[in-house]
């Protein structure tokens, strides 16, 4: 069980008029405190706890409320708290049954303990499983040895995590000259899953990734899923490639406000990566783009093609294009990008970049465009063939065509 946050807009920041502070863990102000929470969690491992009374406790251990959500996410990766559940349910029903049979359900006065141990021995039921079932007990157990400075830094992910969910517009500067190219595959390739539209380039020595998120162009349901998604990336992608330096516009409530942070900065936040975050997105986006890859891979078998997805970065202008897919026959390269329905927002911004990719890339590329969308692309000068969203296996025998000229 995760002790987790219950407000999930409640996050630690001062305002100043149009601009926003976030406060993170110190560790100067707050390690005491982090130091006094894993004693305490020490203190009660292999022990049956009340789940509540632990977390009033922590966040009184923690006097700062919102900063104290933060921290009991953070406590998951070092300790399990579940649920303790009798090992059987019938034992416990057999407890009951023994109970309202020989005491009418209740025990004399003269041997409570007595006659109680006695049934419980009768139902093969032990006395943390009574007990567990009558409380709603909880048994906290150990995962991993925590580190004093390694939680603090966790609880901090999960507060830049938080933040960056609430970001409308954002502009990061990376500045991991050595990691570039794995920087681009891990945050670009993720964010173009995510539906968040990243816009990265080469600029004085640093890849800086102008991002519009979900919220800016989605609709709100859509948006809140892709949303979440695509904060674990951008959060992964900061605990993993220093230094970088942050400029976005937050949405809380009615405002929007400016927030600034620099990892170089002395009183920047230590951050690392918690254990759940290491996780994998999941590989398509959509039933079409699955389908449509499938397709691929049965083709490329009768031309000996390998089908990469998102495999391949195009320079344009210095802005970085990713093909959804890439098919490599020998030294050649056929790129295919979908393009689905998704609000105009994202369809003017895609345009736009495949305008330019048009310029340079005009025999290698082939667009599959939801019909939809078909005098959106009129002006786009690359190879298009049109999909109908419940019927793409349609245009399969199209697509082989294409391969086929290309490889001719």
């Amino acid at each position: 069980m995760v002790l987790g946050i219950r407000d999930k807009s409640d996050l630690p920041c001062s305002i100043y008029g149009d601009r926003i502070v976030i406060n993170f863990l110190d560790p100067e102000k707050d390690l005491e405190r982090v130091k006094e929470i894993i004693d305490l969690l020490e203190g009660n491992v292999g022990k049956l706890i009340n789940l509540e009374v632990l977390r009033k406790r922590l966040c009184q251990i923690f006097d700062d409320a919102r900063k104290c959500r933060y921290v009991l996410k953070a406590i998951s990766n070092f300790y399990s708290i579940e649920r303790v559940k009798p090992s059987t349910l019938d034992n416990l029903i057999s407890f009951y049954e023994s109970i309202s049979e020989e005491y009418d359900g209740f025990f004399p006065l003269n041997k409570p303990r007595e006659l109680m141990n006695r049934a419980m021995n009768k139902a093969e039921l032990s006395h943390d499983d009574l007990v567990a079932s009558s409380f709603k007990l909880h048994l906290i157990n150990k995962i991993r040895e925590p580190k004093y400075d390694e939680f603090l830094a966790i609880a901090n992910y999960y507060i830049l995590r938080e933040a960056i969910s609430m970001a409308e517009t954002m502009t990061i500067n990376f500045k991991c000259q050595s990691e570039f190219s794995r920087l681009i595959k891990f945050i670009v390739y993720r964010a173009k899953r995510s539906r968040a539209y990243i816009d990265a380039r080469l600029v004085k020595n640093a890849l800086q990734c102008e991002i519009l998120s979900p919220y800016y162009y989605l609709p709100e349901k859509a948006s809140r899923f892709y949303g979440r998604r695509f904060a674990v990336i951008l959060a992964n992608s900061l605990a993993m490639y220093k230094p970088w330096s942050i400029k976005a516009f937050l949405r809380i409530g009615s405002e929007r406000l400016l927030w600034k942070l620099d990892s170089e900065l002395p009183w920047a936040p230590s951050i690392s990566l918690p254990d759940r975050a290491r996780k994998d997105i999941p590989v398509f986006d959509s039933l079409v783009e699955k389908k449509i890859y499938d397709s691929l891979i049965k083709m490329s078998r009768e031309y000996n093609c390998d089908v990469l997805r998102e495999s391949t970065v195009i320079d344009i202008d210095g802005s970085l294009f990713i093909p959804d897919i890439t098919i490599r026959c020998g030294a050649r390269e056929l790129y295919i990008e979908i393009v689905g329905f998704w609000t105009q927002k994202y369809i003017s911004k895609k345009r736009e970049k495949l305008m330019k990719l048009s310029e340079i890339e005009r025999k290698q590329v082939i667009l599959l465009i939801d019909s939809k969308l078909r005098d959106e692309f009129r002006d786009v000068h690359l190879t298009k063939l049109f999909y109908r969203y419940n019927k793409v296996n349609e245009i399969e025998n199209k697509i082989r065509e294409e391969i086929r000229k290309y490889i001719s």
